[in-house]
């Protein structure tokens, strides 16, 4: 049987290959049809943030149609369906609705960034018995990493945790260890700026000073308030 549960016992090889859904579609579960696999992909395509989600977009489906090109999953072209969230929680939370209840995808792909990700999560544990979880989001966020989210994500790159653990490490290495953080006021600002409390707590040290800039700023405005806090 072809169900998103069967997904919790198979191994990820090649990036983007997923091995296990190779198997049998005698039952096609939601999102699954004779001819393709539809996986459902909200992300930044317009705003400041538009970067992100762009090339995050197309390195993806660049190797998807590589796939489809050798024939794709047991026959079934691997589609994305996309929506717009511009970087933007609320945005990110409707689309993800309508993914998974209107045009109800096989899973979740690709979500950009750590305000969005954060509010679907709990989306996820809701419609828990829909089966439908979130493959690769681009954020180093720790809920979905930890219960009780995380067992509905599968995460491919490192902690926000892991990278400023890292960053401070070497800055102490090198004889730098008053630090200061100037970060993003939202979840994902907080998640970087909660890193380098951590990291430096471990060495001794705290953060020498902090400021923030609100999400959506433009590098053309002025932070002179932030520089002089700093």
């Amino acid at each position: 049987m072809f169900t998103r549960r069967s997904l919790i016992g198979g191994s990820i090889v090649g990036g983007l290959t997923w091995p296990w859904l190779r198997a049998s579609a005698e039952t096609a579960s939601a999102g699954v049809t004779d001819s393709e696999i539809i996986l459902g992909m909200s992300a930044a395509f317009s705003g400041p943030s538009r970067g992100l989600g762009i090339e995050l977009y197309r390195g993806a489906w660049a190797y998807f149609e590589h796939v489809n090109r050798a024939g794709g999953i047991s026959g079934r072209r691997i589609t994305l369906k996309l929506y717009d969230d511009g970087y933007q929680p609320d945005a990110s939370v409707n689309n993800t609705m309508k993914l998974m209840l209107e045009d109800q995808v096989f899973l979740l792909f690709g979500y950009v960034g750590t305000p969005t990700v954060t509010r679907v999560l709990p989306l996820l544990k809701k419609f828990q018995d829909e089966d439908v979880f979130l493959f690769f989001p681009f954020t180093g966020a720790q809920p979905q990493r930890q219960p009780p989210y995380g067992e509905f994500a599968f995460n491919l790159r490192a902690s926000y945790a892991q990278e400023t653990a890292g960053l401070v490490e070497n800055f102490v290495q090198v004889g730098r260890r008053r630090i200061g953080v100037f970060y993003q006021a939202d979840a994902y600002g907080r998640s970087g700026w909660a890193g380098v409390r951590a990291a430096l707590a471990g060495h001794g040290e705290r953060i020498a000073g902090e400021a923030t800039y609100r999400r959506g700023t433009q590098f053309t405005a002025t932070m002179r308030g932030q520089v002089e806090l700093l």
